[in-house]
């Protein structure tokens, strides 16, 4: 597990007072609940806050700190409440992927190290950007690609170059993750 580098890391770039670091998970539907879970079995974190704009999705993420600190965890619909409180200092970001840019920009601006899933950019100008937020801050940003860094998976991936399966002459994937319209639907279409 890489997370584990980059909570080292982002642990040895802060000046703290305490040995835990504290973590704001920002977007908390499937890969932030997922993320909110394994921050939470690690001794060195607190999971300081959740964030999200559908305040229907704090559900299952809440009640797993709740359980594991005996706290209720602390909500926020905006992620500029976690970016200006001064006492969290690292976020992940599990949000839509047209956000993770953005508000990786906006965390290291802030002076928080950075975790934040793939894709962490829609284009390479912007990740051009980050990569030069991070450098200038000196703040710690990591990428979530840890699915290409598995051991199976990279086993796999020899076993086809070295022709275990023969010649590929076709390869097909789908993608099933249905998932919930965040939106709110009208009462009537009248």
């Amino acid at each position: 597990m890489r997370r584990r580098v980059f909570l080292a890391g982002a642990m040895s770039s802060l000046a703290m007072a305490s040995d835990r670091v504290r973590v704001a998970v920002i977007g908390v539907r499937g890969r932030g609940r997922a993320l909110t879970s394994e921050l939470l079995a690690l001794p060195d974190v607190e999971v300081a806050a959740l964030v999200d704009v559908d305040s229907r999705s704090f559900g299952r993420a809440a009640k797993a700190v709740e359980e594991k600190t005996g706290k209720a965890a602390v909500t926020y619909p905006d992620m500029r409440r976690v970016l200006d409180d001064r006492t969290i200092d690292a976020v992940v970001i599990a949000t839509p992927d047209h956000w993770h840019g953005p508000a990786a920009l906006l965390a290291v601006a802030a002076g928080k190290d950075v975790y934040v899933e793939k894709p962490c950019s829609h284009n390479l100008r912007e990740g051009r950007w980050m990569v030069e937020a991070a450098r200038a801050g000196k703040r710690v940003m990591q990428v979530g690609t840890q699915g290409r860094s598995r051991v199976s998976t990279q086993r796999a991936v020899e076993f086809v170059r070295s022709g275990g399966i023969g010649k590929v002459r076709m390869a097909k994937a789908w993608n099933v993750q249905l998932r919930d319209d965040i939106g709110r639907k009208p009462d009537s279409m009248a």
